[in-house]
This record gives structure tokens, C-alpha cells and sequence, in this order.
């Protein structure tokens, strides 16, 4: 009479083994992204930055004549 095997239902352990893998792969995948990201900015950064030698005793870098936080005193302004 009933000759053709029942396929077996789609389950709840079979829904959260499923969720729990593709969750893992999504997982995987952003670290990855994440890790090369993080290397392209690295690289952007190194080949942008502008190293600046501290100044010995000083307390900063040295600023550029031309730089506006530089003050420009001149002698007449100190007379007594």
C-alpha cells in the first residue's frame, strides 16, 4: 500500500545546528575582513604619517617659523 519512504520533517535541532553554523561562518568571515582591514589602515597610515624628531630639553616638537601657534614677539613691544 504504501510503497514510497516519508522524508524526514525539518526539526528544531536541525534549525539551531544549522543557525549555529552559518552564524560561524558569518563570524569567520567579518574577523578576516576585519584583520585586513586593519592592515590597509596600518599601511595607509605609515605611508601618510609625518614623523617629527622631538627637540632636545625641549618640551615639544619643533614648530616651523611659518607655523601660526609660533609667536612673534618683537623687541619693541618689551620696552620698559
Amino acid at each position: 500500500m504504501l510503497q514510497a519512504q516519508p522524508t524526514p520533517r525539518y526539526n528544531y535541532d536541525d534549525y539551531v545546528s544549522e543557525l549555529l553554523g552559518r552564524l560561524q561562518s558569518a563570524h569567520a568571515i567579518a574577523r578576516e575582513n576585519l584583520v585586513q582591514s586593519k592592515a590597509r589602515s596600518k599601511v595607509d597610515y605609515d605611508t601618510k604619517a609625518v614623523h617629527i624628531a622631538p627637540r632636545v630639553g625641549g618640551q615639544g616638537p619643533p614648530l616651523a617659523a611659518s607655523d601660526p601657534r609660533v609667536p612673534i614677539f618683537k623687541l619693541d613691544q618689551f620696552k620698559v
